[in-house]
């Protein structure tokens, strides 16, 4: 994300807790925890693009820490937006805030049944957060829909899938399969994203004039898995409702509100053959 924003012309202040030396701009040590730190870093800036979390729960530690001490980092970031004066804010929420806890199980007929309304899964897929971690995303999206959109702050929350680095993609077309893993959570519909993808798209909401409250979903055409999209459906989708014909469906998401707003839709493709 920072190469792309800087190869774009963007001015960056980037931070992080430890020191990177592989990116073009300079990276100042900070823990968000830090409050009086984040009003310095932020300083001048006119938008912030927030995505310093602990990952998802539990490798990211104990559920305290987890939910705590994100809801912390989150509200320190949108209170120096909201005192500075910041022009946007655009947070990197998580696919997590939407799928649930339904995993696979070894033996497909144990596999209980999907929570999700409709597919496919879209920018306005309702929440169902189930663990600390997406918890404390779902409580940074109503910060942004309630606290900071109402001040007038263009704010933008995308819900990123498993996002992959350039390097991992080729392996992943590599190895795409029919073999469902166990404990696969289902409900996140086998999503993906290239990072370049995903970068072009914070890109695009700092482009282009977004007022108020804007929520979107993002994921690439296809699935991470070879399964044709009738068969995943019949397989683990029974009774949702079906808001476009299954011949249509490439993926399990709809991306097309991002288009119209944006002008952004996925570049990379992991049905592509190699």
């Amino acid at each position: 994300m920072a190469r792309v924003l800087h190869g774009a012309g963007f001015e960056l202040r980037l931070t992080d807790r430890r020191v990177r030396r592989d990116l073009p701009v300079k990276v100042e040590v900070l823990n968000l925890l830090d409050r009086d730190g984040v009003y310095r870093v932020m300083e001048d800036c006119e938008a912030v693009v927030h995505m310093g979390n602990h990952p998802f729960f539990p490798e990211g530690g104990d559920a305290q820490a987890v939910y705590g001490e994100n809801c912390q980092m989150n509200m320190n970031v949108f209170q120096a937006a909201k005192e500075l004066g910041l022009k946007k804010v655009v947070f990197i929420s998580s696919v997590q805030v939407i799928s649930g806890d339904r995993h696979s199980r070894e033996e497909e007929s144990k596999t209980p049944p999907s929570a999700l309304k409709y597919l496919p899964l879209d920018s306005d897929t309702p929440a169902n957060p189930k663990n600390p971690y997406s918890l404390s995303k779902r409580a940074g999206e109503n910060l942004c829909e309630f606290y900071l959109a109402p001040a007038g702050i263009e704010t933008v929350v995308i819900r990123l899938p498993w996002t992959s680095s350039p390097e991992w993609w080729p392996r992943l077309k590599k190895f795409r399969s029919d073999k469902i893993r166990d404990w696969t959570l289902l409900d996140e519909g086998f999503t993906c994203l290239h990072s370049e993808d995903a970068a072009s798209l914070v890109l695009a909401v700092l482009k282009t004039s977004l007022p108020g409250y804007r929520q979107y979903f993002a994921a690439g055409r296809s699935t991470m898995t070879a399964i044709p999209v009738p068969e995943l459906i019949e397989r683990f989708y029974k009774g949702v409702e079906l808001r476009k014909p299954v011949g249509e469906m490439t993926g399990l998401v709809d991306t097309s509100k991002i288009t119209a707003e944006t002008g952004w839709a996925p570049k990379f493709d992991l049905g592509e053959a190699l």
